[in-house]
C-alpha cells in the first residue's frame, strides 16, 4: 500500500530533518510513502527576530520579575529571622555568659594556688586578663570589673573615662560644637542639648545653601524622554481603567473582581510601577506579544527607562532590608537570600551549642588542680588569647562596619 504524504514549502523552510524523520516512522507501516510538495501560501513559522529594544524590554521585566520576588521572600523572613534570633540564638547567648563569668572566678581562685609555677600563672595570668575584657560586656554585677581591676594596671574606670574624652574630642571636631567639660555621657539630657546643637547649624546652613541654590536655580523643563515616559505609563493606566472601572460593569460578581484589580492599577499608577501595570494588563489579556511588536520604538525605550528605574528601586530597597536585617541578627554580607541567612543562623545555634559543651567540660577540668597545671603546661605561647581592644576601637569598628 503506497501513502503520499503532503507537505508545503512553509514545513519545509521550518525543518526538513523533520519531514525526513516522519517518512522513515512512516515507512515502517506502509509499502511506499511518496513525499509530495503541494503550492500553497507560504506561512511564517518561526516569530520576527525581536529587536534590541525589546529585548531588553524580556530581559528587565523578567530581572524585575525575579527581584519582586526576592525582596517579597526577605519581607516573610524577617520577622522569623528575629524569631528565630529570640528563641534560639539569645538564650544560648544568655546560659555561654554565665559560664564565662563563672569561669573567670574559678580561674580566679586558682591563680592564687601556691601549686601553680611562674610560667603556668604568666599563661593564666593572660587568660584572666581574656576573660574579664570579655565579661565586661555583659557583666553587670561588678564581679568581671573586679577583677579586671586587679590583673590589669589601669582600671575601668580609668578607661572608660579616657574612652569619653577621647570621644568627646572626637565629636567636638566633627560636628564644630563645645561640649563642656562637665559633659555627662549617661545623661539623656545633655545628649539631646548636644543633639540640638548639631541640628541647629545644620539647619542654619542648609538655609544658606538653599538661598544659594534658589538665586542660581532656574525653571528646569521636562526633557522628551520624561515627556514620553509619562505619556507611555499614563496610556497603560487609561487603558487599563477604560476595561477595569466597575461602575461600567453590570454583574455584580465581576465588578467586584474588577473593583479589586482597578484598586491594583491604582496603586501600580501611583507607585509608578509600569511591570505591575503590564502584568494587569495581560491578566486581562489585554496586552500580547503583538502589542510589543506594533509599540513605536520611542515609546518601547520609555517603556524599558522606566522598568530600569523600577528595578534599582527595588535593588536599593532589598539592599537597605538586608542590611538591617544583617544589623540585627550579625549577618555575614555574602548571604544574599533568606535561605542563606536562615543557614548562617542554624550553623550559629551549632557552633554556640558546641561552645557551651566545650566550656561545660572546661569549667569542670579547670575545678581539678592537676588537669588546670597539665592544661596549662599543654599550652603554647601562640594559643594564648590576645587581650581585646578597649572601648574606643569598639565603638568605631560598629561605626565603620554599621
Amino acid at each position: 500500500m503506497n501513502l503520499n504524504f503532503e507537505f508545503d514549502d512553509s514545513l519545509l523552510e521550518c525543518n526538513h530533518l523533520f519531514i525526513i524523520r516522519c517518512a522513515q516512522i512512516l515507512s515502517r507501516h506502509f509499502e511506499r510513502v511518496i513525499l509530495v510538495n503541494i503550492a500553497t501560501t507560504p506561512i511564517q513559522c518561526f516569530a520576527k527576530e525581536p529587536s534590541p529594544a525589546q529585548k531588553r524590554f524580556n530581559t528587565l521585566t523578567k530581572g524585575l520579575q525575579r527581584d519582586k520576588a526576592l525582596l517579597q521572600k526577605w519581607m516573610e523572613a524577617d520577622s522569623q529571622l528575629k524569631k528565630d534570633v529570640v528563641q534560639k540564638i539569645i538564650p544560648l547567648a544568655q546560659e555561654i555568659d554565665s559560664m564565662k563569668l563563672e569561669m573567670l572566678v574559678v580561674l580566679d581562685k586558682c591563680y592564687s594556688n601556691n601549686a601553680l609555677t611562674i610560667k603556668q600563672k604568666e599563661k593564666l595570668h593572660t587568660f584572666i586578663q581574656y576573660f574579664a575584657d570579655t565579661c565586661l560586656h555583659f557583666d553587670e554585677s561588678g564581679v568581671a570589673e573586679e577583677i579586671h581591676d586587679r590583673y590589669n594596671d589601669i582600671s575601668v574606670a580609668e578607661i572608660n573615662e579616657a574612652t569619653e574624652a577621647s570621644f568627646k574630642c572626637g565629636l567636638e571636631e566633627m560636628f564644630g560644637v563645645n561640649l563642656g567639660e562637665d559633659f555627662d555621657f549617661g545623661s539623656e539630657d545633655a545628649f539631646a542639648d548636644f543633639l540640638g546643637a548639631v541640628n541647629g547649624k545644620q539647619e542654619q546652613k542648609s538655609s544658606t545653601q538653599k538661598k544659594t541654590k534658589k538665586r542660581q536655580e532656574r525653571p528646569k523643563e521636562k526633557s522628551d524622554k520624561e515627556v514620553i515616559e509619562s505619556q507611555s505609563i499614563k496610556e497603560v493606566y487609561r487603558q487599563l481603567t477604560k476595561v477595569l472601572h466597575p461602575d461600567r460593569e453590570m454583574d455584580e460578581e465581576k465588578k467586584v473582581q474588577k473593583s479589586e484589580l482597578m484598586q491594583r492599577a491604582n496603586i501600580a499608577y501611583k507607585k509608578q510601577d509600569l511591570l505591575t501595570l503590564l502584568e494587569l494588563q495581560f491578566e486581562i489579556e489585554q496586552f500580547e506579544q503583538k502589542n510589543l511588536d506594533g509599540l513605536a520604538n520611542e515609546k518601547l525605550l520609555a517603556y524599558n527607562r522606566m522598568l530600569q528605574r523600577q528595578r534599582k528601586q527595588i535593588k536599593e530597597e532589598i539592599a537597605l532590608l538586608k542590611q538591617r536585617i544583617s544589623h540585627e541578627i550579625d549577618l555575614p554580607p555574602y548571604y544574599d537570600t533568606p535561605e542563606g541567612a536562615f543557614f548562617h543562623l542554624n550553623k550559629e545555634v551549632i557552633n554556640m551549642k558546641t561552645s557551651k559543651l566545650q566550656l561545660s567540660e572546661d569549667l569542670q577540668n579547670f575545678s581539678d588542680m592537676k588537669s588546670l597545671k597539665r592544661w596549662l603546661n599543654a599550652m603554647k605561647k601562640s594559643h594564648i588569647p590576645v587581650k581585646k581592644q578597649n572601648m574606643m576601637d569598639e565603638i568605631m569598628d560598629d561605626i565603620f562596619e554599621f
